[in-house]
């Protein structure tokens, strides 16, 4: 993970993800996924996208660091305790095999690199059922994100997100918005686990 989105600017910082809530509702009604369905948000922040699940009458999990699970109390408190649960990226995701209907990851895959990317990657398709369904946000170079073992079933260039999200930055924290974190294209995609096949 880049420091930037280890450091403290980003963790006051209270954005979520390029397009907020309207790309969040945008995989939600593309997954077709039912009320009750049980869902994974995977670095789940300061707790939005829980949020617009919950409010949907879906089950909701969300994993992160515990100081950021913090914030996401604090701001939502619709949001049950026992629905968070502390998550350094890179352990073993705290769920059963097969748990989830889908798993949620907002602008958070682009975050890691090598070895630690591969396993998270193999952790989301875990925990997922057996074609159950990931729905994806994030900076990419490629369009569409082809993921092994996974059929991408809807899919949107979401790229007109980023400078509106970049300018909020500036606007709110005063600071340049970090080099690092830059991409010039947003990827919004609704995938199948495919069968058997567990890799990515």
């Amino acid at each position: 993970m880049t420091g930037h989105f280890e450091s403290e600017d980003w963790r006051s910082f209270d954005l979520g993800h390029p397009g907020g809530e309207i790309t969040t509702r945008w995989l939600l009604e593309k997954s077709g996924l039912k009320r009750g369905s049980r869902i994974l948000d995977l670095c789940c922040g300061a707790g939005d996208s829980l949020e617009v699940f919950r409010k949907a009458g879906f089950e909701i999990c969300g994993v992160d660091r515990a100081n950021v699970l913090e914030h996401a109390k604090t701001k939502h408190p619709g949001i049950k305790e026992k629905s968070l649960c502390s998550w350094e990226a890179g352990e073993k995701i705290p769920f059963p095999d097969k748990t989830f209907d889908a798993v949620l990851c907002e602008c958070s895959l682009s975050l890691f690199e090598g070895e630690r990317r591969a396993n998270i990657q193999k952790e989301i398709s875990r925990v997922l059922k057996e074609e159950g369904l990931l729905l994806l946000s994030d900076i990419t170079d490629e369009m569409p994100v082809t993921l092994s073992g996974f059929d991408l079933l809807h899919w949107q260039d979401g790229s007109e997100h980023i400078k509106p999200f970049i300018a909020r930055w500036i606007w709110m924290t005063e600071r340049k918005y970090p080099q690092s974190c830059e991409g010039d294209r947003y990827f919004l995609g609704v995938y199948k686990k495919r069968g058997s096949d567990h890799g990515f």
